[in-house]
């Protein structure tokens, strides 16, 4: 008679060996507790907090959007590309040349050939509002009878310039 190894040859026994061993190691991890389940989240299971609610906020401090001593200047001439820019009145041309005052050459030359009569707003409904400031950048919110201009302006020398315009819709 042959031993009951001997069927499955050396490949077989070693395999076997193999799964026997690993039986062995996941019976023994369960018995040390590491076939528990962790605990899982429910409202009545959280840890309590070590920071006191009344302490104030130790972050770190950054510059909020009114912060610089322009903000006027930014606000009123995001007030004036806007005015122009919703201009349906004037002809191609006339609104083009008065926007490209109010803008960066970046933004004058994507402009050009563009009809006022395509501008998805009529009118302001509300003063322009700092979004995002830096030193030379700032991005306003304007809102207008269809939705909201976002502007974003550049610092060229003394004068913030209109670089883009995106339009959200209510």
């Amino acid at each position: 008679m042959r031993r009951p190894l001997g069927r499955f040859g050396v490949r077989g026994g070693v395999a076997v060996g193999l799964a026997i061993l690993v039986l062995a190691a996941v019976a023994l991890a369960r018995l040390a507790g590491g076939g528990a389940r962790p605990n899982e989240y429910s409202e009545g299971n959280q840890p309590a907090s070590t920071v006191d609610p009344t302490a104030g906020d130790d972050g770190e401090v950054g510059t909020s959007p009114s912060a610089y001593p322009d903000d006027a200047a930014v606000r009123a001439a995001a007030a004036t590309f806007t005015e122009v820019w919703l201009r349906r009145d004037l002809s191609p041309k006339e609104w083009h040349s008065r926007v490209a005052l109010l803008a960066t050459a970046s933004l004058t030359e994507s402009l050009e050939g563009a009809d006022p009569t395509g501008v998805p707003a009529t009118r302001m409904v509300g003063e322009p509002r700092l979004v995002l400031r830096a030193d030379r950048y700032s991005q306003v919110a304007v809102p207008v009878d269809t939705g909201t201009v976002l502007l974003g302006l550049l610092k060229r020398g003394d004068r913030w310039l209109v670089d883009g315009v995106d339009w959200d819709r209510r």
